[in-house]
């Protein structure tokens, strides 16, 4: 899987958690600096890309998300 195809994806995933249809996001957009994020949005971040990619994200990874290019690269791991 292409790191643009999954970039696309994540950026659904994304814009439909904190409601911005016009949400643009590139693997330097720290989670953080997303409008309306928190704990909560992170978490649901989480729990719907697994779904949507069908993996299981570790907890020890967890911890090492803090840009979608981290979260790319989570999600790319899981395919390798």
């Amino acid at each position: 899987m292409r790191d643009s195809d999954i970039l696309l994806r994540l950026t659904a995933i994304f814009a439909d958690l904190i409601g911005r249809d016009d949400l643009t996001i590139d693997p330097a957009t720290r989670l953080d600096d997303l409008p309306d994020w928190d704990s909560i949005k992170f978490i649901e971040a989480i729990a719907v890309t697994e779904e949507e990619f069908d993996i299981s994200v570790p907890l020890t990874q967890i911890d090492t998300i803090y840009t979608v290019a981290d979260l790319i690269r989570v999600v790319r791991g899981q395919f390798a």
